[in-house]
């Protein structure tokens, strides 16, 4: 799971599964995520975006990246990205 926080103050978020793709070639290294995800009003991962075929992010706009992992590491693969993420307050004082 990816949040994306945009120049223009916007947050983007989606799932990084095996059908996206991050480019690191000197003259681009934007970022597709297989599936756009919405976000809540704290900017955390809601529920896949409904008709998603992905997000596009240039880097250029791109002021920082933050990186999750879903509820279940598998269930990217084995549901489409599907998994909801789990808020980093939701782990504290897991093992």
């Amino acid at each position: 799971m990816v949040l994306a926080t945009l120049k223009d103050g916007r947050v983007i978020g989606g799932f990084y599964g095996r059908d996206s793709f991050a480019a690191y070639a000197k003259d681009g290294r934007d970022l597709y995520l297989q599936q756009r995800w919405t976000l809540d009003s704290d900017n955390w991962f809601e529920q896949p975006a409904n008709d998603t075929h992905g997000l596009w992010i240039p880097t250029e706009e791109v002021v920082s990246l933050e990186l999750y992992d879903p509820d279940d590491s598998d269930a990217g693969d084995q549901n489409g990205g599907q998994a909801a993420a789990q808020s980093p307050d939701a782990t504290a004082g897991q093992p």
